[in-house]
């Protein structure tokens, strides 16, 4: 799911992994599991994009990233970090 360190020292995909679990919370297991549920397949670039979408939204501020998810239905995620209450998950 997320980069582990190679020989016990961390990479820049580990370090950002871990980084962003402070900011992203449980957002990257949530997209895998709708994806699931809506046939997509989901991998390591559809997390890269989230983490990286998310760097820079405030959701207290409304600035929001939406990202897709193709399946049957089609879901959007509409997310945004927030200083307060850590990711925060809006209605699209």
């Amino acid at each position: 799911m997320f980069a582990e360190p190679q020989n016990g020292v961390p990479n820049d995909d580990a370090e950002r992994d871990r980084q962003q679990l402070g900011t992203t919370g449980n957002v990257r297991p949530l997209a895998e599991t709708l994806s699931l549920w809506v046939g997509y397949d989901f991998d390591d670039s559809d997390g890269s994009a989230i983490s990286h979408g998310l760097e820079g939204t405030d959701a207290d501020a409304g600035r929001s990233f939406s990202y897709p998810i193709a399946g049957s239905p089609e879901l959007t995620l509409v997310l945004g970090a927030s200083s307060r209450r850590g990711p925060s998950i809006g209605p699209c």
